[in-house]
């Protein structure tokens, strides 16, 4: 009983309304001084904690040093995002042709965004130019392990395997640009007029923007990268060979 007891995690303490408003704070510091100075790197305790009003204590209290802050800053934000991730990827493929044909964003664009622009302080500071380089890789992998279940479910087994993992990191990666983008140019476009962007984004083709479609027939293009990787791995099996010092009879 002692063993079972001794191996159940035990939750983090909640924090009290005093502690969340002095993280709050500190977090709210943090983003102004990487403005400030343009550069996280030259982000100090002592700096955090006078433009927060608050004390080198407190912070210590809290933080072991502002890389901890950052840390927790960005742990809080990719949970809230990979929740508004999992949220548009739980959604039919019906719901979402329903809502291209009503020229409307995919379900839950709306809320994804809104959540980036109400956060916009210190999710801009991180990731801009002086923040945190490694801030959006963390929100690509987020997304890509908050979607790729769903993703699977019911997909064509011909595009399953690394035709299926570059198309997803492709599509990632291409959405975080488009927001980070936003993000960082000002948030010029509305949240409705940036959902319905990304959603069209995601699903325009290339010839669509010159009015000559393109048709690609995913289940056979994906098999032909099979077949070619299968190729590559057998020559490159056969060269090894080689080196190891069989003898070649061509």
């Amino acid at each position: 009983m002692s063993d079972v007891l001794a191996s159940t995690p035990v939750a983090p303490p909640r924090l009290d309304r005093r502690s969340l408003r002095s993280r709050a704070r500190l977090r709210d510091a943090l983003a102004a001084e990487i403005q400030a100075t343009g550069d996280l790197s030259r982000v100090t305790v002592t700096a955090v904690t006078e433009r927060a009003g608050l004390t080198r204590r407190t912070f210590y209290s809290h933080f072991h040093d502002i890389p901890d802050l950052v840390a927790a800053v960005e742990a809080d934000a990719l949970a809230d995002i990979r929740s508004l991730v999992e949220r548009i990827a739980a959604s039919h493929l019906d719901d979402l042709t329903a809502a291209l044909e009503r020229l409307k964003p995919a379900p839950g664009a709306v809320e994804l965004l809104c959540y980036f622009r109400d956060n916009a302080a210190h999710l801009t500071a991180l990731l801009g130019e002086g923040g945190d380089p490694a801030f959006v890789e963390k929100i690509k992998d987020v997304c890509v392990d908050a979607v790729c279940g769903r993703a699977l479910d019911g997909i064509d087994a011909r595009a399953v395997g690394p035709f299926f993992d570059y198309y997803l990191a492709f599509a990632v990666s291409a959405e975080a640009g488009v927001l980070t983008r936003w993000l960082t140019g000002g948030m010029r476009e509305s949240v409705q007029t940036m959902a319905l962007m990304m959603t069209a984004l995601t699903f325009v083709r290339p010839g669509d923007l010159y009015g000559k479609t393109i048709d690609l027939n995913v289940p056979a293009y994906a098999l032909a990268l099979m077949r070619s990787t299968e190729s590559q791995t057998v020559a490159a099996g056969g060269d090894t060979r080689r080196a190891e010092g069989e003898p070649n009879h061509d």
